[in-house]
């Protein structure tokens, strides 16, 4: 699965394992890391260009990214380890976003592709409900053209 990520998203490292005997409750979550969005404002953080094909139709787009393990974790909610990926554009025309994947060993680039491709299927998809749509108040007598 890829989806957004917020930039606030709480993300944790993962729980080290259990030691044989250990008593008590198992922790969820570790300790706490940085919001993605202090990362991304991080002078420290180091930045990877990535040439991403099909960028909404623009063809061939260079981004910069960074990405990441960590767990995802909500009160009340199971963690579930991701893979994020911090997007930037280096010509400013978007802002800074976040991808998560919970596919772990899925590389960067990858990820970002995915993301992106998906753009297309819903471009299609919403044609094709129209065209759904459309054909059934015809069918029903509902528009006569």
């Amino acid at each position: 699965m890829v989806t957004r990520l917020r930039l606030d998203a709480a993300l944790y490292e993962p729980v080290a394992p259990r030691l044989p005997g250990q008593v008590g409750r198992p922790c969820k979550a570790a300790n706490r890391l940085p919001t993605l969005q202090a990362v991304a404002s991080d002078p420290k953080t180091r930045w990877q260009g990535v040439k991403v094909k099909g960028w909404y139709g623009e063809g061939e787009r260079v981004v910069e990214i960074v990405s990441a393990t960590c767990v995802w974790y909500h009160r009340g909610l199971p963690p579930v380890p991701i893979r994020f990926v911090l997007v930037r554009d280096p010509q400013e025309k978007f802002s800074t976003q976040a991808l998560l994947s919970t596919k772990l060993e899925a590389k960067p680039g990858e990820i970002l592709e995915w993301f992106v491709r998906r753009w297309q299927m819903e471009v299609t998809f919403e044609e094709a409900r129209a065209h759904t749509w459309e054909w059934r108040r015809n069918v029903n007598g509902l528009i006569w053209r």
